[in-house]
């Protein structure tokens, strides 16, 4: 399996959107994702320390997933680590929008 990294990122951002409206698809998303992040812990660690950098994984947080013994359990803590990240901005959107002509 080779990762699409660009789709992997913009289906992370989707997620908090489906986490609230469709739990099926989020469920479904979601283990894509993990798959997603399991082959780049497998193939390519530089892009996955992209795509946490840029979805702003906390770096403290990151490391103690890789403390995990199996590759399986990394993948899921990171995504799990994904998903909350992403929920969390979400949350934070919802109680401070951009003024207007902010982005």
């Amino acid at each position: 399996m080779t990762t699409d990294l660009n789709q992997l990122y913009d289906e992370a951002i989707h997620l908090p959107e489906l986490y609230y409206t469709n739990r099926d698809e989020f469920e479904r998303l979601l283990g894509h994702i993990e798959s997603g992040v399991y082959d780049l812990l497998m193939n390519n660690s530089e892009h996955l320390a992209w795509l946490l950098y840029r979805i702003d994984v906390r770096e403290k947080d990151s490391k103690k997933a890789f403390e995990e013994s199996d590759t399986r359990k990394i993948a899921t803590a990171l995504t799990q680590l994904i998903v909350q990240r992403q929920l969390e901005k979400y949350e934070s959107r919802k109680q401070h929008p951009p003024l207007d002509g902010d982005y």
